[in-house]
């Protein structure tokens, strides 16, 4: 099993591979959906993979809570300056933070 600095390093590859933005920094404030524009079947792939890092336990974070499906709000990306916020706050350390709780707990995330 991986630790909190293994977490953060496969994070991040994996938030770059994913996303649709050039060269993004990344830190722990950097929003998942509106920075990143990761949505739909990409962030519920992320939200998988970083469930099976932390052990067996079962999914419990709904990644359709955070941002739109796969064929939802495609006008947010044309019209990002005018878009208002329709889905809470899913931040880099939202999702790490989930993770070592997971792990520590053996809760699921």
């Amino acid at each position: 099993m991986a630790d909190d600095a293994g977490d953060i390093v496969w994070l991040i590859d994996a938030l770059r591979e994913a996303t649709v933005v050039s060269a993004p920094d990344i830190s722990a404030d950097t929003e998942i959906y509106y920075d990143l524009r990761i949505s739909g079947d990409d962030l519920d792939a992320l939200v998988d993979a970083a469930a099976r890092r932390c052990g067996p336990a079962a999914l419990v974070l709904e990644p359709a809570q955070y941002a739109p499906g796969e064929a939802g709000d495609w006008f947010d990306g044309l019209f990002k300056a005018r878009a208002k916020r329709r889905y809470p706050s899913f931040t880099v350390g939202k999702l790490l933070a989930a993770m070592a709780q997971a792990r520590a707990n053996g809760a699921p995330i």
